[in-house]
């Protein structure tokens, strides 16, 4: 059970909408179209790199990537949804036993409605104090982006949907996303420059653990999601479908690049080209020894980074053995490479040995993209779609 604030709510289907994926080092667009019965279809796509972050320049980079999309799908979108990576949201889910009055008595929206504000507030206490301890600021503001029911048992019983069942005990844990009011003001300047209005607003790992998650066969995620972007990783716990919590790692491929350009003596903008170039196997020998080199110094800091973040998850006595990794970091083999060969899990409470799977597009089993060349490392963009799919179609479609 999605929970959109009212705020977003429309009755408007849009044909073809666009979802905004502000990142740590980059936005990019994608635009989507409705199927005629059922899926959705990949129109468009545009990325471009974050090079200052203050409004007006975070604004143009949004619409130089909306320009890029718009070119390739050769439309309009109507509608907009927006995607925050972990260093703009926090998240977390919060679990509550609640004894009813009458057990007989069928659980009305209204009842739910109530219990979900509840768990709200709470959630926004214990969110707003652990944000302000782990930025320095106790007077941090933050707001609501969204919620989401994880789990619901009544009576030990674990329901799809409490609403018309009765009981005398329901258990409930409800995932919150929030976000800081500063970043948020940025967010809706970015979209009254590109001429919209957000109806929706969410954590990109949030979208990644639903779009993953979507479709009448598809099985509950139970699994460690990273993300790997430019200037951050993010981090997720996932148990039946839903997120126990996230982290962000302040590492990211841009200090693989800032650690090719110290060894290789080049600039910043030579290194990302040689790091580029690398990938795509394009280098001679010598450049190549070199450039691994750098990579792997700076994936042994991460790997350490990893075990660190491991150990702020609280309450969770065993991770789950699936890790799916995604971002652009994929396109650096060496990452792959590393997760699967050190022993950096060691130290890491894993159910069993850990199993290491790069997501692709075809993991994002309800959407239909012609051509997917060029968005290797965006999936994560590529799944905000499934917002639209919720907000406008419901979870039934």
């Amino acid at each position: 059970m999605s929970i959109l604030p009212k705020v977003f709510k429309t009755n408007k289907v849009p044909e073809i909408f666009a979802a905004l994926d502000i990142g740590s080092s980059s936005i990019k667009t994608s635009i989507f179209q409705f199927g005629k019965d059922t899926g959705l279809n990949l129109l468009g796509f545009g990325k471009s790199p974050i090079v200052k972050d203050d409004k007006r320049s975070m604004a143009d980079v949004a619409l130089k990537s909306l320009n890029e999309a718009k070119m390739l799908a050769q439309t309009n979108p109507r509608g907009l949804v927006v995607g925050l990576s972990n260093d703009k949201s926090f998240t977390s889910t919060t679990t509550v036993r609640f004894r009813r009055e009458d057990k007989d008595l069928p659980i009305k929206q209204k009842e739910m409605d109530d219990l979900t504000a509840r768990i709200q507030e709470a959630s926004y206490i214990e969110s707003s104090k652990e944000l302000g301890e782990r930025l320095g600021n106790p007077d941090l503001e933050i707001s609501l982006l969204n919620s989401d029911y994880v789990r619901v048992y009544i009576d030990g019983l674990e329901v799809e949907n409490p609403i018309g069942r009765t009981g005398g005990v329901i258990e409930a844990s409800l995932f919150t996303a929030f976000s800081l009011l500063k970043d948020l003001e940025l967010v809706n300047f970015i979209c009254k420059t590109l001429g919209y209005t957000a109806q929706a607003i969410t954590s990109n790992i949030y979208a990644l653990t639903k779009a993953l998650s979507f479709g009448a066969k598809a099985e509950k995620l139970n699994c460690v999601l990273i993300d790997i972007g430019g200037f951050s990783t993010d981090v997720a716990v996932v148990f039946g479908g839903g997120i126990y919590s996230s982290y962000s790692l302040g590492i990211g491929i841009n200090d693989i690049a800032k650690k090719i350009s110290l060894d290789t003596k080049t600039s910043l903008v030579q290194s990302q080209e040689l790091l580029k170039h690398y990938i795509e196997k394009k280098v001679q020998q010598e450049e190549s020894f070199m450039v691994r080199s750098s990579i792997l110094d700076v994936l042994d800091i991460w790997l350490n980074g990893l075990e660190t973040v491991f150990g702020e998850f609280e309450g969770i006595k065993t991770f789950p053995s699936k890790i799916l990794v995604t971002g652009g970091g994929v396109k650096i083999p060496e990452l792959i490479e590393v997760l699967r060969k050190k022993d950096w899990s060691k130290s890491v409470p894993f159910k069993g040995d850990p199993e290491i799977k790069k997501i692709s597009v075809g993991d994002l089993s309800y959407l239909d993209i012609k051509n997917a060349l060029g968005i290797e490392g965006s999936i994560t963009s590529l799944s905000l779609s499934i917002i639209g799919v919720e907000l406008w179609k419901g979870t039934s479609w």
